[in-house]
Order: C-alpha cells, then structure tokens, then sequence
C-alpha cells in the first residue's frame, strides 16, 4: 500500500491552503492613477495637519487655563501624554504626506507624459490585427484570447518602451487592449 499522498496535485503544484497563504503574501498590482493619489494624499495631508495642530492648541489651552477642566494633575499628565503623542503623530503624518505630494508630483507628469504616447504610438504602428495575427480565433476561447492578445501588447510594449513598473504596465496593456478590443 502506498502511503503517499493519492490525489492529484492542482495545477499549480499547490493545495489548496498553500495557494491561499501564497496569495496572501504576493503583493497586489493593481494601478492607480496617480491623480487618485494625489487626491489621497492631499486630503490626508490636510486633515492630519489640521488635527495634530489643533490638538496641540486645545492641550496648550488646557495647560494655560484658557480651557478649565475640572480634573486631577495626574490625569491631567496622563491624558496630555497620551493625547500629545497622537497629535504629534498626526502632525508627522500630514507633514510626510505634504512631502509625498512632491513625488507625486513628478510621477503624474510621467504618467502624463507617457502614457499618450504609448496610446499613439499603438494606434500609429499596430492594428487591431496585427495584435492578433497567427490566431485562429474561432478555436481559441475568450479568455484565451485576451491573454494571447494580452501578452502581445506586453511584448510589443516592453520592446519598444523599456521596463516599466508591473502595475502600469498592466494598466497601459488593459487601456490598449480596450482601445482595440471595446467588446
């Protein structure tokens, strides 16, 4: 009798389990446009600055007597520790973020800059069958055929414009692939 393990492995080479935890750990390379994050950014930049600075004022307000609470030294110590840490850490995350603003500054400009003529350099060299040329479309699925399709933008893409972060690349191949293929 063997005492192996008798199913058969995935695919994958990985059960069930394995490929959950793997899963969980690559990381996702779903693009955002850097304008959404700049939006992001901004709105967290703004709001955290706004909080640990008026945080900080309403603690100097309480120690000045300017805002009179009837509670204890100590908890006064307590809660001015506690609460100045946080406001503090607000303060440190809106300036970081005003920072980050910068960077992403220059990589919509980027962004801005390449991704039109990715876009006009596909419609000016490649037509809608030369990104499908040697398919036999009508014994090839769907889904294949989109990773076919796919997979020639990619090559195309990385030929021409160099290496290019996943995430965009990804994103720039399904704003062709749309282009060529709206259905």
């Amino acid at each position: 009798m063997n005492t192996s393990n008798d199913t058969p492995p995935d695919s994958s080479g990985l059960d069930g389990q394995d490929t959950l935890s793997q899963l969980l750990r690559e990381p996702s390379h779903t693009y955002i446009e850097t304008e959404k994050k700049m939006e992001d950014v901004r709105s967290s930049a703004w709001v955290c600055s706004i909080t640990g600075s008026m945080g900080l004022l309403a603690l100097l307000a309480l120690w000045l007597g300017i805002i009179p609470l009837p509670i204890s030294l100590g908890t006064k110590y307590m809660s001015s520790v506690v609460l100045g840490g946080l406001f503090i850490f607000f303060l440190v995350i809106g300036i970081k973020s005003f920072g980050e603003m910068k960077s992403l500054k220059l990589a919509r400009a980027f962004e801005d800059a390449l991704s039109p003529k990715i876009v006009t350099w596909f419609s000016e060299h490649y037509s809608s069958d030369a990104l499908s040329s040697g398919m036999d479309e009508s014994d090839i699925s769907i889904e294949e055929l989109y990773y076919l399709r796919s997979e020639n933008i990619s090559r195309v893409m990385s030929d021409e414009f160099g290496s290019m972060s996943q995430d965009y690349m990804d994103y720039m191949i399904e704003k062709i692939y749309q282009m060529y293929f709206p259905d």
